[in-house]
């Protein structure tokens, strides 16, 4: 737990970066601020936004606000390294301008930091075009000593879930541009031995829509193709004493496998059910399990 001087948690700077956001971005602010002590920041980027979207953030009127103006489509990745650097405090923070989260999150979160923690995750309900069309998904929380192979098949936390020390971010290189740029720092992070967490306790809405980076028509390739996160997925793999090829492309690619694809693939499924599975703790053994088996068996 992190310790708290004279009863008060530490300052948090929220990282929020922002394109055509007019649409969500006033109630994300909004559940953001009510989230907030007097002593954090929300840092939001605006990554030169054509609508009202930042009418509607100066419309807020809080003085815990401050924006950082790019030229226009900096990406993601860009926009979210200005903001680190632009951050005051240690422990950051992160909110997208189109997802809310409940009054509770950053003091939960804080009670789970810890000097050792580079991340800290909650789960998330989904919801779609209003808040009322909500979703759960099972709250289970994330042992630290988990992470390293859950991470291996999938990017088991949402993005705008994090809360982090700023040193470890920049620490891993902050963020890179690609297809999954919040994915490829985790698995820097942990490749690097790093620990990072998930609690159960829902601090995320997530709003599910037709605009999500996720679903445009050729991000499965992209990201499947990514070298970036082949590396990052790699060095983790190493670190938990995977001696074998490069398994990104065999696990997410869309080429054709050949005969040697395919050895790797009976390696690396032996390696992970005998070696990695059995160092998990129970209640996340079959969602591993099934996922394994979608990934190899859709090749």
């Amino acid at each position: 737990m992190f310790p708290r001087s004279s009863g008060q948690r530490p300052a948090v700077s929220v990282l929020m970066p922002a394109r055509n956001a007019e649409r969500t971005i006033s109630l994300a602010l909004m559940s953001t601020l009510s989230a907030m002590s007097k002593d954090d920041e929300l840092l939001v980027f605006d990554d030169g936004s054509t609508d009202k979207t930042l009418d509607k953030v100066y419309a807020a009127k809080d003085p815990r606000i401050r924006v950082i103006s790019g030229t226009g489509n900096a990406g993601v990745a860009a926009g979210l390294n200005r903001l680190l650097h632009e951050a005051r405090h240690e422990i950051v923070a992160r909110m997208d301008a189109d997802d809310l989260m409940p009054p509770w999150r950053f003091s939960r979160q804080i009670d789970a930091m810890s000097i050792s923690t580079s991340a800290v995750f909650t789960t998330r309900v989904n919801f779609g075009s209003s808040p009322t069309s909500w979703r759960q998904r099972l709250p289970l929380p994330i042992r630290k000593e988990d992470a390293p192979i859950l991470f291996v098949l999938e990017n088991p936390v949402a993005h705008s879930s994090m809360m982090g020390w700023k040193r470890s971010i920049l620490g891993a290189g902050g963020y890179r541009s690609g297809a999954a740029e919040d994915y490829d720092l985790w698995l820097r992070l942990l490749a690097s031995g790093e620990d990072i967490r998930r609690i159960a306790l829902p601090g995320l809405l997530y709003r599910l829509h037709a605009d999500q980076v996720t679903r445009s028509p050729d991000w499965h390739q992209r990201y499947g193709n990514d070298v970036h996160l082949g590396m990052a997925h790699l060095a983790l793999l190493r670190r938990l004493g995977w001696t074998g090829s490069q398994c990104w492309t065999i696990l997410h690619g869309h080429a054709a496998l050949g005969d040697e694809d395919y050895s790797t693939a009976s390696d690396f499924s032996l390696f992970y059910n005998d070696v990695l599975l059995p160092k998990v703790s129970s209640i996340h053994r079959p969602r591993q399990r099934f996922l394994l088996n979608r990934l190899l068996v859709s090749k």
